[in-house]
């Protein structure tokens, strides 16, 4: 299937350099990194483009194109495409949907959170998750590689409700975690986050796509709970 370009550039004039996938996965980013404000209610003011570079895409923002300056302060004015504020809006949108679905099955029968020991390969997308896990009422032990996790597990005296292995690695790296906890944890169960639809552990029952936390998120509320779930009940 063709790649699609974005349509918030001008057609028949190849400006773009971004496809609408990465557009949306750099609005992501940002969001989660700080970089972008993570709500709506903010002053917004639509007009001809003045050729500055867009917050969203990095891409300049011409005449010929709607520019939205979006005010989350008084000092602060960021300009945005019309369609790249579109994106930023909805993915504002699921994250905070995504949150506060998230949130009542964090906690547990007893009223305690409910623990997750997310195992990680990039220390700066160990940040943004164990942000969002702990936003939804998670408590939350991050690592980063196999090795910190064996240790850090064989030392820690604290029971946990969910293991999350993170993409960023190779699937044979992946494995190896996998197998690990499976057979010393065979109790708690493990969800692997994958980098797409068709990238997953088959070795394991829970799978989730990484791409949007509105994805991933319901999944560990799913895993982390306390029901008897399908993947379970059927084999």
């Amino acid at each position: 299937m063709a790649d699609r370009r974005c349509p918030l550039y001008d057609r028949g004039r190849n400006v773009a350099n971004k496809t609408e996938a990465e557009i949306e996965q750099l609005i992501l980013e940002r969001l989660l990194s700080g970089s972008l404000p993570n709500g709506t209610g903010h002053r917004i003011f639509g007009g001809k483009g003045d050729g500055i570079r867009c917050v969203c895409c990095d891409e300049l923002i011409t005449a010929r194109q709607i520019q939205y300056d979006v005010e989350p302060n008084d000092t602060q004015s960021l300009a945005m495409h019309l369609n790249c504020y579109n994106a930023w809006a909805n993915t504002v949108v699921w994250i905070q949907r995504a949150l506060a679905e998230a949130k009542p099955t964090a906690i547990g029968a007893d009223g305690s959170n409910k623990r997750v020991f997310l195992i990680a390969y990039s220390y700066e997308l160990m940040v943004k998750r164990a942000a969002i896990l702990r936003a939804s009422g998670y408590g939350v032990t991050s690592v980063v590689g196999n090795e910190a996790a064996k240790v850090v597990l064989a030392a820690s005296s604290r029971e946990y409700d969910l293991f999350i292995i993170s993409p960023a690695a190779p699937e044979q790296v992946r494995l190896q975690m996998a197998h690990w906890l499976s057979r010393e944890y065979p109790r708690i169960r493990i969800l692997a986050l994958n980098p797409g639809d068709n990238e997953k552990l088959d070795v394991l029952k829970y799978n989730a796509n990484d791409n949007l936390p509105d994805v991933w998120l319901p999944m560990v509320a799913m895993a982390a709970s306390d029901r008897v779930l399908p993947a379970e009940a059927y084999g």
